[in-house]
C-alpha cells in the first residue's frame, strides 16, 4: 500500500487516541477544497517501509489512522491493516464510502476500532462537489454498514459557503440514527475557488448554528470542530 504523506503526531484526529496519521495515496474524487489535492497522487512511500518507523514509536503512540486520498481505492488495504493489526495497533480508517465492498469486507474482518465516512453533500449532488461520478447506492450502502456495526463510527460534514441549512439537513438525513455527526467549516486555504458551492456567501456559522438543534434529535452525539474557523465565519 502507499501513501503520500505522514503526520507523526496527532491528537484531533482519533476521538480519545493519540495516533499517527497516514495518507493513502490516490483518489477517486477531486474535490476543489481538499486541503491534500496538489499531492494526492504522490507516492511517498510504502507501507512496508513506514512500518518500522511506526514500531519503533509504539512506545508512545499505539494508534495509526489511515486517511487520504481514500484509502479503500487500494486492494491491498486489508493486508496492511492486517499488518497494524498483528502488532496490536489501533486504526482508525477515514473514507468517503465510495466503495462499500471493501468497508464491508474490513468490518467483517474486524481490521478496525473506528471508522469515519465524509457526507460530501446530498447524495443526488455530490458530482456538483466532487467533480467526479459517483454511485448513490455505494454510499447509502456504506452509510448503513457504517450505522449498523459494531465499532466506533461517525459521519462528518465539511460546511461550504454555498451551503443553506436545508443542503445540511438533507446531506446528513441517510445517517440519521448514528452514534456522532461532526460538522467542520470550510476553511479556505487558498486565495482563489472555482467551484460554485466554494463562492457562495460566507454563512456557515448561520447555516451550522441554526441547523444543531434539528441534528441532536437524530444523532447521539453533534460535534463542531475547528471552533476558530467557525468563529471567522460568524
Amino acid at each position: 500500500m502507499f501513501f503520500s504523506g505522514i503526520e507523526l503526531t496527532s491528537s484531533i484526529d482519533f476521538p480519545g487516541h493519540l495516533a499517527t496519521v497516514l495518507f493513502a495515496s490516490g483518489c477517486n474524487y477531486r474535490c476543489e477544497y481538499c486541503y491534500n489535492l496538489d499531492k494526492i497522487d504522490t507516492k511517498a512511500f510504502s507501507g512496508e517501509e513506514i512500518l518500522p518507523r511506526l514500531l519503533k514509536r509504539k512506545k508512545y503512540i499505539t494508534s495509526v489512522v489511515i486517511s487520504g486520498g481514500e484509502p479503500t481505492i487500494q486492494p491491498d488495504l486489508p493486508l496492511w491493516l492486517e499488518t497494524l493489526r498483528e502488532h496490536e495497533f489501533e486504526i482508525k480508517l477515514d473514507t468517503n464510502g465510495s466503495n462499500p465492498q471493501m468497508i464491508k469486507e474490513l468490518l467483517k474482518r474486524k481490521l478496525l476500532t473506528y471508522i469515519a465516512m465524509d457526507l460530501k453533500s446530498p447524495v443526488q449532488y455530490y458530482r456538483s462537489v466532487t467533480c467526479c461520478s459517483s454511485n448513490q447506492k455505494a454510499l447509502l450502502q456504506s452509510i448503513r454498514l457504517i450505522k449498523e456495526s459494531e465499532i466506533s463510527h461517525e459521519f462528518r460534514t465539511t460546511v461550504l459557503p454555498g451551503f443553506s441549512a436545508q443542503t445540511l439537513l438533507k446531506t446528513a438525513w441517510p445517517a440519521y440514527g448514528a452514534a456522532r455527526y461532526a460538522l467542520q467549516p470550510f476553511y479556505p486555504f487558498k486565495k482563489k475557488y472555482t467551484h460554485p458551492s466554494l463562492k457562495g456567501p460566507a454563512t456557515v456559522a448561520n447555516v451550522i448554528n441554526s441547523t444543531v438543534p434539528e441534528l441532536k434529535e437524530h444523532f447521539g452525539e453533534v460535534l463542531i470542530r475547528g471552533q476558530e474557523a467557525l468563529t471567522a465565519h460568524a
